[in-house]
This record gives C-alpha cells, sequence and structure tokens, in this order.
C-alpha cells in the first residue's frame, strides 16, 4: 500500500473468466478518491488468463490476487472475506466500475451510522439484455428497504459494502446456495442491523448476456429461486403477511415481455429509472 497502514477497506473481487473486464474493474478501483485500500481479486480456476492480465498490466501493491481451484462464486466469496484485511469491505463485481467517489461515500456513511450493518447505493444501470441504460435508484430508509425485500433486492450486491466481522459472525455467505446469496445475506444482517442506500450513483454496472450467471441460470429459474428467498424475508423479518403477494407474483414475472416488466417495476416497487444526463 501507499502509505503502508493497514487498510480500511478491502474491494472484494470474484472472477471467473473475466479478462476481457477484471482490468477495468481494478483500474477504476486504483483512482478512487479514497486511498486507504486494498483489492483482494479472487482468481476461481479461471481458464482464459484473468490472473495472469492483472499481474503483467496493473503494478500496484494495494492489489492482491487469490487463485483457487474452481469452487464457485459464493465460495470465492468467502475465501476473499477470509484473507481481507480491511474492517470494511466493499462488493464489486468484475465488469463494474466503481465511480471516483464510490469508497469514500460509504466508508464515512458507515463511520457516522454505527447502527447500519450494509450500505449500497443507487446505480448506472447499462443493460445489454434489455436494452436498457438509465440510472437505477433504490429505497434508502432502513423500514423501506425491509419490506422492499419481499419483492426484489433492494441493495445491489456490486454496490454495497458491509462489516466484516457483522458478516463473518454470521458464518459469511451460504455456500448451500447458488445464486442470491446477497439477499439472504442481507436478511441475516437485517436481524441485528439497519440497512441503508446511498442516494447517489456510485457504481456503474453491466448486464451481459454472456456473463457466467446469465448463461447458467435461466431467467424463470431465478425468479423460482428469488421468490423463495422474498417470502423469507417476510417470515425472519417479521413483514407484513400481505407481502407473501409479491413473491408469488414473481414466479409470473419472468414470462413478461420488457416493457411490461420495466411497468411492473414502478407501479409495484420502490425502485426509481431514471435516463443519464
Amino acid at each position: 500500500m501507499k502509505s503502508r497502514e493497514r487498510p480500511l477497506v478491502t474491494v472484494l473481487i470474484t472472477a471467473y473468466n473475466e479478462a476481457d473486464y477484471i482490468e477495468g474493474a481494478v483500474r477504476s478501483v486504483l483512482v478512487q478518491t479514497y486511498e486507504n485500500l486494498e483489492v483482494v481479486v479472487v482468481d476461481d480456476g479461471s481458464t482464459d488468463g484473468t490472473g495472469d492480465v492483472l499481474r503483467g498490466r496493473v503494478q500496484d501493491e494495494r492489489v492482491r490476487v487469490v487463485d483457487q481451484d474452481r469452487a464457485g462464486r459464493v465460495t470465492s466469496l468467502n475465501h476473499g472475506l477470509r484473507v481481507a484485511n480491511g474492517p470494511y469491505i466493499a462488493v464489486l463485481d468484475a465488469d463494474d466500475r466503481c465511480m471516483p467517489e464510490r469508497i469514500g461515500t460509504q466508508v464515512g456513511y458507515l463511520l457516522s451510522h454505527e447502527d447500519v450493518g450494509v450500505v449500497g447505493a443507487h446505480y448506472h444501470r447499462k443493460d445489454r439484455i434489455r436494452g436498457e441504460e438509465h440510472i437505477r435508484k433504490y429505497p434508502t430508509a432502513d423500514g423501506t428497504i425491509r419490506r422492499e425485500m419481499a419483492k426484489y433486492i433492494p441493495i445491489a450486491h456490486s454496490c454495497a459494502m458491509y462489516r466484516k466481522q457483522t458478516v463473518m459472525k454470521l458464518g459469511g455467505y451460504d455456500e448451500g446456495l447458488e445464486d442470491h446469496e446477497d439477499l439472504d445475506l442481507w436478511i441475516r444482517v437485517a436481524q441485528n442491523w439497519r440497512l441503508a442506500n446511498i442516494p447517489e450513483p456510485l457504481v456503474v454496472r453491466h448486464i451481459r448476456s454472456d456473463s457466467y450467471w446469465h448463461r447458467n441460470f435461466s431467467a424463470h429459474a431465478r425468479n423460482i429461486h428469488l421468490a423463495k428467498i422474498n417470502a423469507r424475508a417476510v417470515t425472519e423479518l417479521s413483514l407484513p403477511v400481505y407481502l407473501y403477494a409479491f413473491p408469488i407474483a414473481r414466479l409470473a414475472y419472468s414470462w413478461l415481455p420488457v416493457p411490461l416488466k420495466r411497468m411492473t417495476r414502478h407501479l409495484l416497487s420502490s425502485i426509481e429509472e431514471e435516463d443519464p444526463e
């Protein structure tokens, strides 16, 4: 690290065959206005030279590439947590980009809100699958975020920063899950902590049909699994019983055409979508 002190923040990136994208993600962290950080990239058995791209092109002692045999996304996240030096963990997907103020803004929020366990943010969404580009705005208040967990995932994983010790005490990510490990974790954190989103876009997110997640999990299968966890949120967070209607309705969501999906989001959720300037 530049100043050699223990980092306050570990930016955790997991990657499987992301050689075309990983350098951009890491460089977006290295140019943050906040510098007391490290980047841990867990290379999950990539066969396309993902780790070699970083070792060959990024010369910064704040970056650590951790190699492992192919084990999957959730195991990779837990591996990264174990080796992270920072008491705050910021998650970033390998094909996403941090805005320059992201880390400083979220660190400042957690330092001044000691009752918040996870803080997310709005983000600039570039969706190649739906052919959409907008600023996605999630609810910012704890009570609203909790209710919205019955409908969708109201804290985007790639925009989240949380307290490492809190998550470690919960046992980390659930390795029995193949997807939606983020919502599962937010439900568990919410048992004892408040949740928040910062009302400004701090990440650029890229939604790609060629990503591992979209190539290996159909939209309908993802929605069925998400509906089950949405229903868990209602039960485990003691939310109003009427909110069970939303997980049930989600089972039909994947069959809707794109314009109706967007209309549904606007009518039934607290998500706002604004055209970028």
